[in-house]
């Protein structure tokens, strides 16, 4: 049933569940668990914190936008338009290592003549 929230009773001279605190003004009822948003949002968190290396946190941050991307939008072009923007983004940044990459020497020792 949607919205219905499990109750489990008492076992006799057991404590009582408690209650869930009521909302601010404003806000919706109580809930018992977070909302999809803010679970992929934490596993996110979670993953970006533990990765090591750069890259690994991009590859948590492309997995994030990836799975968000996926969803149905409410405005499909407005999606589209800032995904494009991302990926021209992601483009200049690509081309400004791989231009410091070209930069650096590849034998840091120097040419030995023989």
């Amino acid at each position: 049933m949607a919205g219905h929230r499990r109750t489990r009773s008492a076992a006799p001279g057991a404590a009582a569940v408690p209650p869930v605190p009521a909302r601010a003004e404003g806000q919706s009822g109580p809930t018992q668990r977070a909302g999809r948003r803010d679970r992929r949002r934490e596993h996110f968190a979670r993953r970006y914190a533990q990765a090591a290396t750069p890259a690994a946190r991009l590859e948590a941050a492309h997995d994030y936008l990836r799975g968000a991307a996926a969803r149905r939008q409410p405005n499909p072009a407005r999606a589209g338009q800032l995904l494009d923007d991302l990926a021209r983004q992601l483009l200049a940044a690509g081309d400004q290592l791989l231009t410091w990459q070209a930069r650096e020497r590849t034998n840091p020792t120097g040419r030995k003549d023989i």
